[in-house]
């Protein structure tokens, strides 16, 4: 019985410290400032269809951001449920590549 209290105990504390050490620090997307026009501009402008084209964004995320429009500054687009850090890199990132094939 103790065995398993014990093994109970530390699987929860496991789990407490994987969620902190996951969980974004504040501040995060100051990196990002040089994106955050073109951000701005897709997130406003995009058709969901587009939206999808975008690893890890799907119809219901897509649905949420046209829905959340107009979008002022990346944080309105964390603020989407769905969309956070990892989103925002794979967006940023289509946009990068989109912009090289188009040079």
């Amino acid at each position: 019985m103790r065995t398993r209290t014990i093994r109970k105990t530390l699987a929860i504390a496991l789990a407490i410290i994987a969620t902190a050490t996951l969980a974004p620090a504040s501040g995060w997307h100051d990196g990002y400032s040089e994106w955050e026009a073109d951000l701005v501009q897709w997130a406003n402008s995009k058709t969901t269809d587009e939206m999808e084209e975008v690893s890890g964004i799907g119809p219901v995320t897509a649905a949420r951001i046209i829905a959340a429009r107009p979008h002022t500054s990346i944080e309105t687009i964390d603020d989407v449920a769905g969309i956070g850090p990892k989103t925002i890199h794979k967006i940023i990132v289509w946009i990068r590549d989109r912009r090289r094939e188009e040079h």
